[in-house]
């Protein structure tokens, strides 16, 4: 059974993704539900993890997923949901029923090497665990090509989920459009006042652009392999 805190934590975040499209962070958290110190964030988000609700995600920024509300919650008429507790109302069954596998457009084949020809349309689909993904945001698969990324743990025919965004986290591994016509996957960072497009293994080269000829086109969430 959840306490209270944990109750209204789990509301501050689902309606935060809502209003959004991301997670709150643990600062925001903080404010938004008027404790002290980000510590005790902490420990609330830790124990709703352990609970099932929610999951961390590791090295990421706004790094918490909201897997399920409170499965004793009851909707009303008007499609809200309510424990007993008014701090439930506003919460929509869409957001409590998550489907075990969802279907993303598949994009067609992304280089982990040299740029490759850029993106266009979908060549096909995927159909994958729905927890790769979080809600709120816009994805879509690409095949890799390649043995750039393989000290990130990203291997050649591996197929890697893409979150779409126009900017990304420097240090993050995104979908950069080089001068508009090649595409490629790399971890970017800043370097000499340009972007460094930089590879996951020592035999290959970084590859610096100036800022003006790389657009990000998403940033990598997650990963989906065959064996």
């Amino acid at each position: 059974m959840l306490t209270k805190k944990q109750l209204d934590a789990l509301v501050v975040i689902n309606r935060y993704i809502e209003e959004h499209g991301v997670a709150p962070s643990y600062e925001e958290l903080r404010i938004l539900l008027g404790k002290r110190s980000k510590s005790a964030i902490y420990h609330l988000i830790v124990a709703l993890e352990h609970r099932g609700y929610l999951r961390r995600i590791k090295n990421r920024a706004r790094a918490i997923e909201l897997l399920r509300l409170p499965p004793s919650a009851q909707m009303d008429r008007q499609g809200v949901y309510s424990e007993g507790n008014p701090t439930m109302a506003g919460i929509r069954s869409a957001d409590v029923s998550r489907p075990e596998s969802i279907e993303l457009e598949l994009m067609g084949q992304i280089a982990a090497g040299s740029p490759a020809e850029a993106i266009h349309d979908p060549i096909g689909s995927v159909t994958i665990p729905a927890d790769l993904v979080s809600s709120g945001n816009e994805h879509f698969a690409l095949r890799v090509a390649g043995e750039s990324m393989v000290n990130a743990g990203i291997l050649n025919n591996d197929i890697v989920i893409i979150r779409r965004q126009q900017s990304a986290d420097f240090g993050s591994i995104v979908v950069a459009l080089v001068r508009g016509v090649e595409a490629t996957l790399k971890r970017m960072r800043r370097s000499g006042g340009g972007i460094l497009l930089q590879a996951a293994n020592p035999a290959l080269p970084d590859q610096w652009y100036r800022s003006d000829e790389v657009e990000v086109l998403g940033q990598l969430v997650g990963l989906f392999r065959r064996y």
